[in-house]
């Protein structure tokens, strides 16, 4: 899509298509002209919040209330932070901070900045990258639009979940020991294998690992002695060390080890791409694939679970997280490319096109 849409605030404020198609499915549509004021609404709101002399705006028009309030972030002043200045601009060159991370342990998290405008005489970076002890990337972005992924933002409140609270679920009669795990009013579904002697959870959110670990303990009886992550994304495996302080292993991707090196006593598991993690059960065998070609993390897998003796008409379950989601408040809805992705893998896979899927 190649399009201009302009904005206008105040009273007579409008948003409307000024050049080019809005239309996804018809490219070379007319103009479609004005948009609904509610729907783009928040165009103008994020446009005066990334306003670089927003502060300097509100201070000259002298029409503002101050007060302070504790904001629980426990940051003590000084903060501990130290700006590297490029020695040829003088401008800001990086913002590092000191961390003990969960998962990479004791850490440096630089804030490194390029590409400087001048916007009213105000020097502006438009390049931001967040890495972790100089060379683990994070986060890559830069400032070309006016919040195009806005929803990215909202805050979707602290974690109030509790055991009882749980939704467990064994959906299948031939996998009697596949166990899906449910957080109503959360996003993150989680997926249990039962194996004769102990338990292994896919999947590993932060807090929910709690709720899962002690419901394990009360419900099923069995220890967890392993715990795979679909992938490396903080809201994905921030729960492992939860699990391995109750004993469990983490199995990942051979590649992926380094990415969890910061948890104490910690035990990985690894497998690679050409031969993925099988666990075996009487009543199911379950197959954790690491992915190729795969955009959105480099050690994303996916897990596919079969009964042990499968017929013509026996279920087929695909358990992943990312690449399927439902919640259309995010911006990472059914992202097309990511479908492709997931497709060909299946494809190359020879995952069964009757397959039921359970996701995120």
């Amino acid at each position: 899509m190649n399009y201009s849409l302009l904005v206008q605030g105040g009273e007579d404020g409008y948003a409307a298509v000024v050049s080019g198609s809005y239309n996804i499915f018809d490219p070379d549509a007319p103009l479609s002209g004005y948009l609904d004021g509610l729907l783009s609404g928040y165009l103008l709101f994020d446009a005066n919040r990334w306003n670089p002399l927003l502060l300097k705006t509100i201070l000259e028009n002298n029409n503002f209330t101050y007060s302070k309030e504790y904001d629980g972030s426990d940051l003590e002043m000084p903060a501990d932070l130290t700006v590297v200045l490029d020695p040829k601009t003088h401008l800001p060159y990086l913002i590092r901070g000191f961390e003990k991370h969960p998962l990479l342990g004791t850490s440096t998290h630089d804030l490194r900045v390029y590409d400087y405008i001048l916007v009213e005489g105000v020097m502006i970076p438009q390049h931001f990258k967040t890495i972790y002890n100089s060379h683990q990337l994070i986060v890559d972005w830069v400032v070309d639009e006016v919040q195009e992924r806005y929803t990215n933002y909202n805050y979707l409140g602290p974690y109030v979940g509790t055991v009882d609270e749980l939704k467990a679920e064994q959906s299948w009669s031939d996998l009697p020991g596949v166990w899906v795990m449910e957080q109503p009013g959360y996003l993150y579904r989680q997926m249990l294998l039962e194996l004769q002697e102990f338990v292994v959870v896919l999947d590993a959110p932060s807090q929910q690992s709690n709720d899962i670990i002690k419901w394990v303990d009360d419900n099923i009886r069995k220890p967890i002695r392993m715990v795979i992550p679909t992938n490396h994304h903080h809201d994905h495996a921030m729960g492992l060390p939860d699990y391995v302080k109750v004993g469990a292993k983490v199995v990942v991707p051979d590649m992926a080890k380094e990415y969890y090196h910061g948890i104490p006593n910690m035990e990985a598991g690894t497998f690679t791409r050409e031969n993925p993690f099988i666990l075996e059960h009487d009543d199911f065998r379950a197959a954790i694939i690491h992915m190729h070609d795969n955009h959105h993390a480099k050690d994303h897998v996916y897990a596919v679970v079969m009964p042990s003796c499968v017929s013509t008409n026996s279920i087929v379950v695909v358990f992943e997280a990312d690449f399927v989601i439902s919640n259309k408040a995010l911006d990472t809805n059914n992202d097309h490319t990511e479908l492709w992705q997931l497709i060909q893998n299946m494809q190359s896979h020879r995952v069964s096109k009757h397959a039921e899927y359970v996701y995120y």
